[in-house]
């Protein structure tokens, strides 16, 4: 029985890695090329001239 268990153990690691290794090769084949460096960001305003800022973070204690 210890055996078994172990082998379907191996088994679920070998698939799981599988997996997640297309879904990562999918996403990076999907993903836009990078912007050129020596462009800045394009700020998208408003009608009223506004934009907004998102700010997020982790609160550690």
């Amino acid at each position: 029985m210890k055996k078994f268990n172990v082998f379907v153990a191996v088994i679920l690691t070998v698939l799981t890695v599988a997996v997640v290794s297309v879904s990562v090769v999918k996403t990076l084949s999907d993903s836009p090329a990078p912007q050129n460096a020596t462009e800045p960001p394009v700020l998208r305003f408003d009608e009223a001239g506004d934009f907004r800022i998102l700010h997020l973070s982790d609160f550690h204690e």
